[in-house]
């Protein structure tokens, strides 16, 4: 992870729900102001955005702060 975060078109995002006494999840990580405004500009700049974790619980609230993101910074947008 370390590797990936120390290149320069990369942006490591971490979310562990079992590490911490205090739960954090991907669809958190996503409504934080900083990830959110990071997330829009790779949207924006067409990049790939990869997450990894259980895809049968957690797809659909990750696909909800997704769509809400976008919705969020899109208002106005002409793109």
């Amino acid at each position: 992870l370390l590797a990936w975060d120390s290149l320069k078109n990369c942006t490591l995002i971490t979310a562990f729900s079992r590490d911490q006494p205090e739960k954090v999840y991907v669809q958190h990580k996503l409504r934080e102001a900083d990830t959110a405004l990071k997330t829009w500009e790779i949207i924006q700049n067409k990049g790939n955005i990869y997450i990894c974790g259980d895809g049968w619980s957690m797809a659909t609230d990750v696909q909800k702060a997704l769509e809400n993101l976008v919705f969020t910074f899109s208002k106005g947008s002409t793109s």
